[in-house]
């Protein structure tokens, strides 16, 4: 794999889905994949969603689904799209309430997964 990859998760609204961000970070830096894996947090809101923040600051709160109905996910992958957070060629996004379990077929299967975004051009997939 020659592509540099950017892991991107986020944790708002909670002490606990901030902790799960930085789990899902921990995790993902422990399979030795990614060139920089990111966690966001209530913290940091304002600046990594800065047009969000500001056109609907009333609804980013825990009393809104998603934190604000996850309108913040979008702005968070067009800006590490757009290289706010580094030059990459391609993003992988994990939502805060999962795990990465690093073992030999995670890796191989998330490669694979990786070598083939490469060669389509996207990958996505979802659970039954």
């Amino acid at each position: 794999m020659t592509s540099k990859w950017l892991l991107l998760t986020a944790g708002f609204g909670s002490a606990d889905m901030n902790a799960a961000a930085q789990r899902v970070k921990s995790q993902a830096i422990s399979m030795g994949i990614f060139d920089a894996v990111l966690a966001f947090g209530d913290a940091d809101l304002e600046t990594s969603c800065p047009n969000v923040y500001r056109n609907y600051k009333q609804y980013l709160n825990s009393s809104h689904k998603g934190f604000g109905y996850f309108s913040w996910k979008v702005e968070l992958v067009h800006s590490a799209l757009s290289g706010k957070f580094g030059e990459y060629d391609g993003i992988v996004w994990v939502d805060a309430g999962c795990e990465i379990y690093n073992s030999f077929w995670t890796r191989f299967r998330l490669r694979r997964w990786l070598k083939k975004t490469e060669k389509e051009g996207v990958f996505a997939y979802t659970l039954d």
